[in-house]
């Protein structure tokens, strides 16, 4: 396997990835890759924020996925990572669902629902919109959220401190 994944999220972390690539004769291969693998190469990305989630890039260079890790194999006509485009979308659910259990807010809590459902039922033309959506509700959240912790959802939290290091982690 040769390539580069732009977005990995995890290097350290975790253990194995599924990586969707496409093949030279136009097909589409899920596959469980370990992490880290003889010829994988991570480069970790400057993040503003989130460093601790090790983000970066992942290159291929010779990376042989063992038959038994072939998940699928489809056409690529045709085909979309749907399941990606919801998963991106839930990230941002999980977002401001975290931030805003810290505070007791119906009107929110009810956006939360709705952008949850409007998730569930996009289908390919509508996901990009809704994902927009959830976006920049997750971002309303967390400055919700640091508004209503002050300072200490700006700094670290002191070591054994639970409440605030809740509150520091959205």
């Amino acid at each position: 396997m040769h390539g580069e994944a732009l977005w990995f999220t995890g290097d350290g972390t975790v253990d194995t990835a599924l990586v969707v690539a496409r093949t030279a004769d136009e097909r589409i291969v899920r596959a469980v890759v370990d992490v880290p693998a003889p010829g994988l190469q991570f480069s970790p990305l400057e993040l503003l924020a989130v460093r601790g989630s090790a983000t970066g890039s992942l290159r291929f260079g010779g990376v042989t996925v063992p038959e038994r890790r072939v998940i699928a194999v489809e056409p690529h006509a045709g085909w979309a990572d749907g399941d990606g485009l919801w998963r991106n979308g839930a990230l941002g659910l999980g977002l401001a669902a975290r931030c805003l259990s810290e505070l007791d807010d119906e009107r929110l809590a009810a956006r939360l629902v709705t952008l949850r459902d409007e998730l569930a039922s996009a289908d390919m033309d509508g996901i990009g919109s809704v994902r927009a959506r959830i976006a920049a509700f997750a971002l309303q959240a967390a400055g919700i959220e640091l508004a209503a912790a002050g300072s200490p959802g700006c700094s670290p939290p002191p070591p054994g401190h639970a409440a605030t290091a809740r509150r520091a982690s959205c």
